[in-house]
């Protein structure tokens, strides 16, 4: 247990890792500790108490202690997770999170396993134990300010970008769709992403023009359009500066491939 002169405490209990086998559904339970839950594969269909929540890949879920919870519904698809309870008396508002560092998180979880489940059950092994666990907690689950509490907002904001990027969306587009101004949408999604919009928008931009490059037969121009530019030079400029090459080079630097149909 990791405690403070203040009186808070944090206290790793127990990880584990979840792989479905054909129809399941979430049991039907109450615990007396907080549980994470980080989804690898498929969707996780809960409840707690009245409220459902669908976690995706790559999501994660804190279920509160002394509260219900359950499947809420059988699903026949592949799902993974690993699931870590704890205890803490510091605050935990979050409960959907979509994390930045979602590769760092896994090896934390990953790391957590490994220790758990070394066969050594040494004060050395509870200690770094209890301390991944609060590295987690720190990293996911703390409050930020009064910014990052609108999480739903901020993932609003994030999936109009993916659904909106081929039409060219613009952070002011963005803060007249929600109503707010635009020094406060940028804020809140830093704050809760810690990226800058403008670079979010022409990150997932650029990762889209090199997925179209690399596993399609689209021409460049094509491809413009598709992340929202009419004009080609104009795409070939944003590009060069973000990659240092043209289009073309980088799809040719990838030509090499193995197709089978068996």
């Amino acid at each position: 247990m990791i405690t403070w002169d203040n009186g808070h405490y944090f206290a790793y209990e127990i990880i584990g890792e979840f792989r479905s086998r054909d129809t399941w559904i979430h049991p039907d339970r109450k615990v007396g500790s907080y549980e994470l839950i980080f989804v690898l594969h498929g969707t996780l269909y809960i409840t707690e108490e009245d409220t459902a929540y669908e976690v995706r890949e790559n999501e994660m879920i804190i279920l509160e202690p002394g509260k219900r919870h359950f499947g809420t519904r059988e699903t026949t698809e592949f799902v993974s997770f690993y699931w870590f309870h704890f205890h803490t008396n510091l605050p935990v508002q979050m409960k959907k999170i979509a994390p930045d560092d979602v590769y760092d998180i896994k090896f934390f979880l990953k790391k957590l396993l490994h220790i758990t489940n070394s066969g050594e059950q040494s004060q050395e092994n509870r200690e770094s134990a209890d301390a991944l666990g609060f590295l987690i907690y720190n990293e996911c689950i703390k409050p930020r300010n009064s910014l990052y509490k609108n999480v739903k907002l901020a993932a609003d904001i994030k999936e109009y970008i993916r659904l909106n990027l081929k039409e060219n969306v613009t952070v002011s587009e963005i803060a007249d769709h929600y109503g707010y101004n635009v020094d406060y949408i940028g804020k809140l999604f830093k704050a809760n992403f810690g990226l800058n919009l403008k670079k979010y928008i022409a990150l997932q931009r650029l990762n889209l023009a090199k997925d179209l490059l690399l596993t399609t037969m689209l021409s460049i121009k094509q491809i413009a359009g598709e992340i929202g530019y009419a004009d080609e030079n104009a795409f070939v400029k944003f590009f060069v500066y973000h990659e240092k090459m043209s289009p073309t080079v980088f799809r040719n630097h990838y030509f090499n491939t193995h197709i089978n149909n068996r």
